[in-house]
């Protein structure tokens, strides 16, 4: 995107899809349920969606959320909170997102899809969750043309190199490597995805003062 590869990006497309709760590993001991209790801060939104919804946004920037539309569902695993959702985002230069977590399909969709003026790009469903294979991104020019397989970006933290920041940060040697300023756009959007929701209408979002940390 920052090369111009693209040209304009009209639409982004991010997902996860399994058939299995969010629920995943927990201490047996204490409330192994609770992701899927409202109480406790479940559901899909508060799971993968903060992170799939606060990477949507940066991958926007300077572009800045101007209005959300959400739809959040209990189904299967849980009826306190949501095992389904989606969020659409509008953008302010006219561009189209799109966040979704679906933990009751057995048919898991592409884990990317961005269409772009000057194509389109899909990234692959990842079963255990592996981000370098979910950052395997296609580009289809069309016209026929044979999908290009774009490098990988470089750079940033991998997990180990974030706890040794938060070790160092906790020790007065280092800075975090995620302020808390840098998540209150994110936030923002989570409840306003929440009242979308609840509403069933449109949500705006004032998004002037944001800085990307």
């Amino acid at each position: 995107m920052r090369s111009g590869k693209l040209g304009k990006v009209w639409n982004v497309e991010s997902r996860l899809g399994q058939f299995a709760s969010c629920v995943g590993p927990a201490a047996p001991q204490w409330r192994p349920n609770w992701r899927n209790e409202k109480s406790f801060g479940g559901g899909g939104l508060y799971d993968w969606g903060s992170h799939f919804i606060d990477q949507l946004w940066r991958l926007m920037w300077p572009a800045i959320p101007v209005r959300v539309f959400a739809q959040l569902r209990g189904n299967h695993w849980s009826g306190d909170c949501d095992d389904w959702n989606r969020v659409a985002i509008d953008f302010s230069d006219g561009a189209a997102g799109l966040m979704e977590i679906n933990t009751i399909t057995r048919l898991a969709p592409s884990r990317w899809r961005i269409d772009a003026e000057h194509g389109s790009l899909v990234g692959p469903h990842s079963a255990g969750f592996d981000t370098r294979k979910w950052g395997e991104l296609d580009f289809h020019a069309g016209a026929g043309a044979a999908p290009e397989r774009l490098a990988l970006a470089g750079g940033g933290l991998d997990e180990a190199g974030i706890w040794r920041r938060f070790m160092g940060a906790m020790r007065g040697e280092a800075a975090v490597a995620v302020s808390g300023r840098s998540a209150l756009p994110t936030m923002a959007l989570l409840d306003a995805a929440r009242r979308s929701s609840d509403t069933g209408e449109a949500v705006a979002i004032d998004a002037t003062g944001w800085v990307l940390d």
